[in-house]
């Protein structure tokens, strides 16, 4: 990608903070797209074929509540960044 910016991308300083940045702002879009989702009573992630085809009983449990079950959960998220190729700016 190309940036406009000043920072030093050879800084592993930097660069850290840059990760960081890039995990904060996708941990929000991440979020900000499951609220929505329970908002409009829709499993856009797909999670009932998830428990469907990973944990059967406890899909059996939940299958006849609809879409309620998303209403209930929460998610935790483990966001991993990484970058490549940083010899291709000298």
């Amino acid at each position: 990608m190309e940036s406009q910016t000043e920072l030093d991308f050879t800084d592993a300083e930097a660069l850290a903070s840059l990760k960081e940045a890039m995990r904060e702002k996708i941990a929000k879009q991440v979020n900000s797209a499951f609220e929505r989702s329970k908002v409009l009573d829709s499993d856009v992630f797909g999670l009932g074929n998830y428990f469907y085809g990973k944990y059967p009983a406890f899909w059996r449990d939940i299958e006849d509540k609809g879409t309620d079950y998303c209403q209930l959960m929460d998610i935790s998220l483990n966001i991993v960044t990484s970058q490549g190729n940083i010899g291709l700016m000298k």
